[in-house]
């Protein structure tokens, strides 16, 4: 502020940032005053500026499955091994920095499989994601994913989309396994195996798998044991007469019947 005889020049200046947008008008009193013969003589000017402020939502599009309701969660189910692919974009008419993103509920992507590029950018974003569904996708709990759409501006509002992704277990069929061997070495029934399609013994998924299968007599006494799901029992020079197996998976689920040799 400097004088120049009987006036004074002052600058006033204000950089606007978010801060301001809570209100949309400010008032700024400017006032000078002089004394005259010990009387002061004051004169005061009010300036009113208004906060001109507004945001458009950016619209984020996906390849996704579209939204049944706009709280619904979309799922996404795929056979073990299978691979799903989709495509997020981004655009903000206001042209404001734009980031996507993506972040699972309770878990890290790359653990299950998952992977998310972004290429962000001004008015615009773009991003891919890809999951190869593999066992270390299969959990107890549902794998939900949030995408993610920012904006950086005074006041943003995000658009998320939320989806699931489950792998699918195999179809178990009803276990039907033959229930009688003559082992008599004509080639025809010999043996008791399962590991056919016959009878549909559940297939090994992930950390569900074969554990065991033991084979009793009718008083309870073991005779056969194997770990191996490809097993073929000739009945071990048995007495015809009926036994007893059981069947163990690693998850706890069990199979039990019965078998009977005819000689």
């Amino acid at each position: 502020m400097g004088a120049n005889g009987n006036q004074l020049r002052g600058r006033f200046s204000w950089t606007v940032d978010c801060r301001a947008v809570d209100k949309p008008l400010y008032e700024f009193e400017f006032r000078t005053a002089s004394s005259s013969c010990g009387e002061e003589q004051a004169v005061s000017i009010v300036v009113p500026i208004q906060i001109d402020y507004s945001n458009a939502p950016p619209a984020l599009t996906t390849t996704f499955p579209p939204l049944v309701s706009t709280d619904s969660v979309t799922v996404i189910r795929l056979p073990l091994g299978g691979i799903y692919e989709a495509a997020l974009s981004g655009l903000d008419t206001d042209n404001d920095p734009l980031a996507l993103m993506a972040e699972g509920r309770g878990f890290e992507l790359a653990a299950a499989g998952m992977s998310f590029v972004p290429r962000n950018g001004t008015g615009t974003a773009t991003a891919t994601f890809r999951w190869v569904a593999d066992c270390q996708a299969v959990r107890p709990e549902a794998l939900s994913v949030v995408f993610t759409l920012r904006e950086t501006t005074c006041r943003p509002q995000p658009r998320r989309r939320v989806v699931r992704f489950e792998v699918m277990a195999p179809e178990e069929r009803p276990f039907q396994p033959v229930n009688i061997i003559t082992p008599n070495g004509d080639s025809r029934n010999d043996v008791f195996t399962l590991d056919n399609t016959k009878s549909n013994l559940p297939p090994d998924f992930c950390d569900f798998r074969f554990a065991n299968l033991q084979i009793f007599t009718r008083w309870g006494n073991r005779i056969y044991q194997t770990t191996n799901r490809t097993f073929s029992w000739d009945g071990g020079g048995q007495p015809a007469g009926a036994y007893f197996y059981l069947i163990e998976f690693t998850n706890g689920k069990k199979y039990r019947g019965a078998v009977t040799i005819a000689r």
